[in-house]
């Protein structure tokens, strides 16, 4: 359970190469199949031509005004936001490795490991076993597009990459690549037609593959085709607002699809360390304690390529958070992002389990699943939080 939630927990664990380390980077060996061509690109499409992002120059931070928080949420004493968990039905099995998203009516949840399939519709409150995917899949990332969830991840046996996709409309599995991608997915990102993955040197496989590597789904989307890397090799992707972005401890940079190619880097107020996770309209990265800038957190807004200081004290890490409305929440609290102020949520009845899968479902959130621990097994069982309407995010 939670592998994509802590697969970003890991590659901000990784971010420790410095800003200027592009013209340092090794040469990358070919990973993506030659026969991946599209006639509207210009960049190669073989990983050996591509060269790492050129360092230029980075201009200073666009730092905007913080939203004045409540006081109480820097005195310690936090509202309380309200609102109540329901429990739901229980699922027909649990699963191992579940990884979801949200469709507009339910929720497509697919066992990366075992390739069971579920949906779960809130308004019936009702389960239904879909058709079962043939990967299996570990450390899977999803994307829902519009009309198919698409799930990549490394494979669970020979480290290779595989990219899979489910279609409700059919309730078919078809895998949307000739066959599996060397290397290790770091990094997953969809946004207005363009799904773009960071690919890094497996470990047991190093001196085959010598660096990360960046590339696109091609349009017919039978292969990855490599783009030109980021200044920072070590960049996460996140999509938000339209836009692709890469961000690496020092700098921002954002991908333009049409010519494969990256924005001049934007500084960063402060090394940014921490998972970002996207809420709303932009970039939120909570810590999980004050870093030594003395600030709490920081949002980064693409479309005006602003940086704005948040949450001076609110314990809402976002390597561990869920993006909900216009909040990030936690099992016990939740900072929004519109005002500034962080909330305590009412106590979770699964406070307790390892785990869960969290999906927002446009007005509740689900948190299903999970474990007790070690040889504890995963339940079947979950519940919908329901904030308050007040908040103005149902």
């Amino acid at each position: 359970m939670g592998a994509t939630l802590w697969a970003l927990v890991l590659i901000a664990g990784s971010m420790t190469m410095p800003a200027d380390a592009a013209s340092q980077a090794p040469s990358v060996s070919p990973r993506v199949s030659a026969a991946c061509t599209t006639s509207s690109s210009p960049v190669a499409t073989t990983l050996a031509s591509m060269p790492p992002g050129e360092a230029t120059a980075t201009p200073a931070p666009t730092v905007g005004a913080s939203p004045t928080p409540d006081p109480s949420a820097v005195s310690g004493t936090r509202p309380r936001l309200g609102g109540r968990y329901v429990r739901i039905a229980d699922s027909p099995f649990a699963p191992k490795a579940g990884v979801g998203v949200w469709t507009g009516q339910v929720a497509v949840i697919s066992d990366a490991l075992t390739g069971r399939t579920l949906a779960y519709d809130p308004a019936r409150d009702r389960w239904e076993r879909l058709a079962r995917s043939p990967a299996r899949i570990d450390l899977a990332w999803p994307v829902w597009t519009g009309d198919r969830m698409i799930v990549v991840g490394d494979l669970a046996d020979d480290g290779g990459i595989e990219t899979w996709a489910y279609t409700p409309a059919t309730d078919s599995w078809n895998e949307l690549t000739d066959g599996p991608l060397r290397g290790h997915l770091s990094s997953l990102a969809w946004q207005a037609g363009t799904l773009a993955a960071r690919i890094s040197p497996p470990p047991d496989d190093v001196g085959i593959i010598d660096a990360d590597t960046f590339a696109i789904l091609d349009e017919a989307g039978r292969c990855w085709r490599a783009i030109e890397s980021p200044a920072s090799m070590d960049a996460a992707l996140l999509g938000v607002s339209g836009h692709i972005v890469g961000i690496a401890p020092r700098q921002a940079q954002i991908l333009d699809p049409l010519t494969d190619t990256w924005s001049t880097p934007i500084a960063t107020p402060v090394d940014i360390r921490e998972p970002g996770l996207v809420v709303g309209d932009r970039v939120l990265f909570l810590p999980l304690a004050s870093n030594e800038e003395g600030t709490g957190g920081w949002s980064f807004d693409p479309a005006t390529l602003t940086w704005t200081a948040v949450a001076a004290d609110c314990p809402v890490w976002t390597g561990y958070a869920t993006a909900a409305g216009s909040l990030a929440v936690n099992d016990a609290f939740a900072f929004d992002t519109d005002t500034g102020t962080c909330y305590r949520l009412p106590r979770s009845p699964v406070r307790h389990r390892r785990d869960p899968l969290r999906l927002w479902l446009d007005d509740r959130l689900l948190v299903w699943s999970g474990n007790g621990g070690e040889e504890s097994p995963e339940k079947r069982s979950g519940y919908v939080y329901l904030p308050p309407t007040a908040n103005g995010i149902r």
